[in-house]
């Protein structure tokens, strides 16, 4: 029996993937260091990929006995699969990491193995690809060792490509509030609280993760 050609075309409709459906799934988690990031990342591939948010904030690496990434870690490639994991945090890291008080050398050594260990269950359990990052210098406080201890153990985990959102919003090693994101275009790039992302920042970090997923061949 011959089928009719609206039933063959449909039939055949059903059995070919989609492109939405070959899209890479991106998931954008962390602490409140990647708030904003995330929706930005999220329009500028809106055609492209699958973007699922998933920010904890006030959690960490170092405070496993009120948030354990490792565990959670788990969980969330379960549920969300993606192909590709985009991490940021870093602010709430205060606690000590075994003998080694925040936020030295040896802190920062040990905080390394952590993003690798993390990162390596991500990828264990289907991820790709871990991009970490570097976090922009944050205006002068108690925060600011945090920050720089985190951003010295970025640069030695071997696990994660670096996103460095540090040379993309602090060029010249300061904070800055304001910056020129496009010529004679001036943006606040840094939200009032001198540590977080504002809009305009967050979107030069999005568009940053978008080259290097280009680049890498994710997309």
């Amino acid at each position: 029996m011959r089928l009719p050609a609206a039933t063959i075309l449909a039939l055949l409709a059903l059995a070919a993937p989609s492109a939405a459906s070959e899209a890479p799934r991106v998931l954008a988690t962390g602490d409140s260091m990647m708030l904003l990031t995330d929706r930005q990342l999220k329009d500028a591939l809106a055609e492209r990929a699958h973007v699922s948010s998933d920010v904890r904030v006030a959690t960490g690496l170092t405070k496993p006995h009120l948030f354990d990434w490792q565990h959670y870690a788990r969980r969330q490639m379960a549920r969300r699969r993606p192909d590709v994991v985009v991490a940021a945090m870093g602010a709430n890291e205060a606690f000590p990491i075994g003998r080694a008080k925040c936020c030295g050398r040896r802190w920062s050594v040990r905080y390394a193995k952590r993003i690798d260990r993390l990162a390596r269950t991500w990828r264990r359990h289907g991820a790709k690809a871990v991009y970490w990052m570097r976090l922009p210098e944050p205006v002068l406080s108690f925060i600011t060792p945090r920050i720089r201890g985190v951003n010295r153990a970025v640069g030695l985990a071997r696990a994660v490509r670096v996103i460095d959102a540090y040379a993309l919003l602090t060029p010249d090693g300061r904070f800055v509030r304001d910056m020129e994101t496009s010529p004679g275009v001036v943006e606040q790039v840094r939200s009032e609280d001198g540590v977080h992302l504002w809009w305009p920042g967050a979107r030069i970090v999005a568009a940053e993760i978008v080259r290097r997923l280009e680049a890498d061949g994710f997309l």
